[in-house]
Formats: C-alpha cells, structure tokens, sequence
C-alpha cells in the first residue's frame, strides 16, 4: 500500500514539471495523460489509484483492485489488518464496517448476523444501562444495575420473590408488599399499607392478641394489648379492656373486683357490680348461698330491715322501733310473762299477759280495765283489804277501806257493820 502510494506522488511531481513525457520507469510507463486511462495496462493514469496490470485481483488481499483502487476495507478481501470483509455496509452484522469481528465492548451494537447484543457502551462497567455482556441492563440479569438510570439495590436472577432479593431486584423490606418468607425472612403477611392495627401489622407478622399491639382494624376487634399475659388487670388476655362482667377477676391495674360470674343475676353470691355479696350492699343476696330477705344498705338495726338483712320481726332479738316497726323491746327469749312480751312489748298491766317473771309481780291480768272483779286494774288478784271493793266477778265485798281496823264502818271482811254482824261496831260512825 505505501509502494503504490510514493509511486502516486513521484507520478504527479512529474507531470506538473513536463506536460508530456516519455521514460519508462522500471515497473511504470507514463504516457501522454491527454489519452484515455485504461485500467490493468499497469500504467497508473489519471484517476488511478494503482495499476498492476495483470496482477491486478478482486479476489487477492492487499492486491491493486480490478478497478484500479488500493485494496480497502469493504472491498469483501481479507487484508492485512483485516479480520473480515462481507463489503456489506452494516456494521452491526458479525463483521463491522472497520473489517474486524464484532465482539461485545466494540462500541458497536452486534445485532444481527448471529449477534446477540441490545447495547454495546464499551466502557466496561457492568453495571450501567449496559452490562459488559453487551444486554440492556434489566432485574433479573444476575448483575446489581445501580449505575445510569438503575436503582437496583440487588439482583439474585432466581425469580423468587420472597427471598431477601426481590423479583423487583430490591432488597427485602417489611412493608414492600411482598412477603418475605424465603432467605433470612420472617415474614408471614405484608399489606404495605402502613398500618399497625389492622391484620397484617407493621412488622409483617399476622396481628394476634399479645403482640403488644391493639388489632382494631380489619377483622381484629381488640380495644387494648398490653402483651403482659396478666388475665386481671386493665387489659385481660383476650385484648379486651376489662370490665366487670366479662368473667374476669378484675383486681389489678385500676380494677377493685373481687368477682366477677359474668351471669348477671345481681342477687347471687357474686354481684353485677363484681363484688362478693355481702349484707349490707343494698342487694339482696338470696341467690347462692346467701339468705337475705331485705337489704337496706343504711346501717340502722331497728328499721324494718336490719342489719343482717333479715326482714325485722318480734322475737329476733333487735327492737325494731323505725320504719313501720313499734317493739318497745325484743329478748327473743320466747318467754311472754317476763318484763319483755312475746309481742315484743314492754310488760305492763292490763295488757293482758301474766308478768309474773323479770321484775314482773303481777298475780293477775285480765286486761279489761275493771278494777272490781276478780283481778284489779293493778293486776293483783282482788283480795278484801286491798282497798277496791271486789264486788264484780265472784267479789261479794260492798266495802273495802284497807285499814285493818274490823271496829269501824267497814269490817275485815269487806262488809258495812251492821249490829248482828259479831263484831262490836265502835268506829267510824258505830
């Protein structure tokens, strides 16, 4: 090629200083340039690059061509420096438009003939928009696309998409949306949604009672989640405020239950308001073990319901004066003729009871307010010299003055003296 070229310019020298010529060189004859040029007479003429004569070939590399032109790349012969010519003008085939055999990180992209390539940067980083594989980066391809427009944060190229690398080439994160079960996963739900309290949490673990958190959204119908495992304080272990009635001791935290039967009959033995029942609550406690008739709740004795909740009745020991009660007394002794009545009166004459007991020392009580028959109006059995004249009942007396004196007006024996009557009638008006 530099043979044919110095001959070129030796040529031209020459025929700018002689408008014709006519010496014959050892390889090249020069005539007169005014005549036709004819390509192959091994003359190089006017418009010629080379001309070997009958050496010239198409088919030969580094030959003068047929056509008189230095061989070049394009010319479909393999010269020297060259690896291929197809001579076809398209430099993406398996032979570029310089003659050199397409290969991934030549600047050109190789997609035809049997290329393979999407792109071709020849910058040999592989992790750009193109890879040094000469494909368009893309999630999947095994390589980490973080450079030009990539944001890939990871690339595993196994189409698992809850392992620690997603299908999406991110790294696994709670709340992308993808349950990340596979690799270093614990996940078991991901709603990315953001939010704590409904099913799927926002650690990615299925919302259940104890996790701490209060599952009110979704299907969750906790009101509180202390995730203490204590069943009797504020918050009980099924995740419900406590409350009484829900069958729960409520005795810790704020909570004062002492029971809690959760059956809501108010009168057993357990209360609706979640205490022990006891006399004095102002709930009769009837139900279970309890015997209450009454429950007043006002700590008065003596009312109509005492204070061990037992209607108030003559005999049981308190004197129920108040409420509709009118006892002046009440021994519970069943003992009606001592100084307290089975009627739960204070004894007294004339109401008709023997008082005979206690400081009673009644011999009578007829209770009819006569004092002249048989039992005085001071319950003493009528008696001559007692002072009342016993003339009722089997009383024959028609006098009575209690003197002891049989002389006068009145004798012992309770009659009016009269002369004839055995006694000498001296006194009174005698």
């Amino acid at each position: 090629m530099k043979f044919y070229t110095n001959i070129k310019l030796f040529l031209f020298l020459i025929l700018s200083v002689f408008s014709v010529s006519c010496f014959k060189s050892e390889k090249y004859e020069i005539y007169d340039v005014t005549s036709t040029p004819v390509c192959g007479n091994g003359v190089i003429e006017t418009g010629e690059a080379c001309d070997d004569g009958s050496s010239n070939s198409d088919a030969v590399a580094d030959a003068c061509r047929t056509t008189c032109v230095l061989p070049s790349c394009g010319d479909a012969v393999i010269d020297t420096g060259e690896a291929c010519d197809d001579a076809n003008g398209i430099d993406t085939d398996d032979c570029t438009n310089s003659c050199q055999l397409a290969t991934c990180g030549d600047g050109i992209t190789w997609s035809g003939g049997t290329g393979t390539e999407t792109c071709d940067d020849a910058n040999g980083i592989n992790t750009d928009d193109c890879t040094n594989s000469c494909q368009i980066a893309a999630c999947g391809d095994g390589i980490l696309w973080s450079g030009g427009t990539g944001t890939e944060t990871c690339d595993d190229a196994n189409g698992i998409d809850t392992d620690d690398c997603t299908n999406s080439c991110q790294i696994a994160a709670c709340g992308d949306g993808i349950i990340w079960s596979g690799g270093t996963g614990t996940e078991v739900c991901d709603d990315a949604n953001g939010i704590d309290t409904d099913d799927c949490t926002n650690s990615c673990q299925i919302a259940i009672c104890g996790d701490g958190i209060t599952w009110s959204g979704g299907t969750g119908t906790e009101t509180c989640d202390d995730a203490n495992g204590i069943d009797t304080d504020d918050c009980t272990n099924s995740c419900q405020i406590a409350t009484c009635g829900d069958g729960i001791i409520w005795s810790g935290g704020t909570g004062t239950e002492t029971c809690d039967d959760a059956n809501g009959i108010d009168t057993d033995d357990c209360t609706n308001s979640c205490q022990i029942a006891a006399c004095g609550d102002g709930i009769i406690w009837s139900g279970g073990t309890g015997t209450e008739v009454c429950d007043d709740a006002n700590g008065i004795d003596t009312d109509d319901c005492t204070n061990s909740c037992q209607i108030a009745t003559c005999g049981d020991g308190i004197t129920w004066s108040g409420g509709t009660g009118t006892e002046t007394c009440d021994d519970a002794n069943g003992i009606n003729t001592d100084d307290c009545t089975n009627s739960c009166q204070i004894a007294a004459c004339g109401d008709g009871i023997l008082w005979s007991g206690g400081t009673g020392t009644e011999t009578c009580d007829d209770a009819n307010g006569i004092d002249t028959d048989d039992c005085t109006n001071s319950c003493q059995i009528a008696a001559c010299g007692d002072g009342i004249i016993w003339s009722g009942g089997t009383g024959t007396e028609v006098c009575d003055d209690a003197n002891g004196i049989d002389t006068d007006d009145c004798t012992n024996s309770c009659q009016i003296a009269t002369c004839g009557d055995g006694i000498t009638w001296s006194g009174g008006t005698g």
